[in-house]
């Protein structure tokens, strides 16, 4: 990739903040369109908002959203209020990189955020989720080291495979969730087939999600 290609600038966390937050959500770097209108996951057809949405309506904070998973009307602070009080926190792994495309591959990375350190920082945080393959990848290269990097890899290497980790002082679960992307895959070809892992992650009881 050209170097001549400006360096772009992740987001910082959002959603739960402080010491509210026990779910971290992490995604790889904001789609293009994401970057323009300045929001995560701001791509119209993007499920992670639907989900959170469907979610939120099951728990009776919002109206149920019509089976197709159409978001009810909400701005995007009323999202983030949402993820708040879903307890999410939203990050990305990448947080600065060049790149021409919103495909992960294109991703020419200049650095990464410090998620070991956001941890040691919030104890409160019990789960993490990692949105799509490249988070995965990353999270395991970045953060996952010594005598446990083998044994998560292998547990995280299909959707929806969940491991426990001593991170930052505190042992985290740890599930690689479906791509919220809505472009398809061989398995998760439509958000209907993404809503278990994804509510499951967010909603099960530790012994149940463990």
């Amino acid at each position: 990739m050209s170097r001549r290609v400006p360096e772009e600038e992740g987001f910082p966390p959002a959603g739960a903040l402080g010491g509210t937050a026990r779910y971290l959500v992490l995604g790889s770097f904001p789609s293009l369109r994401s970057q323009e209108k300045r929001e995560y996951y701001g791509h119209e057809r993007n499920h992670f908002w639907p989900l959170l949405l469907s979610l939120g309506a099951e728990r009776g904070l919002l109206p149920s959203p019509a089976e197709n998973f159409q978001t009810v009307p909400a701005t995007y602070g009323e999202k983030i209020a949402l993820a708040a009080r879903l307890q999410v926190m939203i990050w990305d792994m990448v947080k600065t990189c060049r790149r021409t495309t919103s495909a992960d591959d294109a991703l020419e990375i200049v650095a990464l955020n410090d998620i070991a350190a956001l941890l040691e920082a919030r104890p409160s945080i019990e789960r993490i989720g990692l949105n799509g393959t490249r988070a995965s990848a990353l999270f395991l290269k970045a953060v996952v080291c010594g005598r446990e990097f083998h044994g998560a890899k292998e547990a995280l290497a299909r959707v929806g495979g969940r491991t426990v980790l001593h991170i930052a002082g505190k042992e985290r679960a740890i599930c690689r969730l479906p791509s919220t992307s809505p472009v398809p895959t061989r398995y998760y070809r439509t958000i209907n087939g993404k809503k278990a892992l994804w509510h499951g992650f967010l909603d099960q009881p530790p012994a149940q999600f463990l």
